[in-house]
């Protein structure tokens, strides 16, 4: 089954499942959108606990289809966030303070000294651009950038 209202996420049903299991043909199972933020998560080992969180927090649909700029850290630089122990209060707030529900390419990001953007809980980001290098917040630098999406742009942030 194929949604036509945007914004919402396709569920794809395994209808043989109905003549031998009951139980699996009541379960939908989110399709995977080709070349979307959630599927560059999946695809790529350094986020894994990005992955985790979106999925922990309900909010696949969201990284599958919405139009967003991501600033991500790898995992190298979370080794004390357990992603088991967080409950999805807490990985929502932190997928919402790192989210931007626009896409704002290097282009952009660079193109003023200091700049202001909210992110998805309506807190303002500060971008700052000194000595060659952009500094989110005063505490990450953007070390990667543009990683170009079909649903959005992800920036690779590293902690100071």
């Amino acid at each position: 089954m194929v949604s036509l209202i945007p914004s919402t996420q396709s569920l794809l049903y395994n209808h043989m499942s109905f003549f031998t299991d009951l139980r699996s043909f009541s379960d939908p199972v989110f399709c995977q959108t080709k070349n979307s933020v959630y599927d560059y998560l999946c695809e790529n080992k350094r986020f894994l606990k990005f992955k985790k969180m979106i999925e922990k927090a309900d909010a696949v649909p969201f990284y599958n289809e919405s139009k967003l700029t991501l600033f991500i850290i790898e995992d190298c630089f979370l080794e004390n966030l357990n992603i088991e122990k967080e409950d999805i209060n807490s990985c929502r707030k932190i997928l919402n303070s790192l989210t931007l529900k626009t896409v704002l390419t290097k282009e952009y990001l660079k193109s003023s000294p200091l700049s202001f953007f909210s992110n998805k809980m309506g807190d303002r980001i500060l971008v700052e651009n000194s000595n060659n290098e952009t500094f989110l917040n005063n505490s990450n630098v953007i070390k990667e950038f543009d990683i170009n999406l079909q649903n959005g742009v992800i920036h690779v942030i590293k902690p100071i």
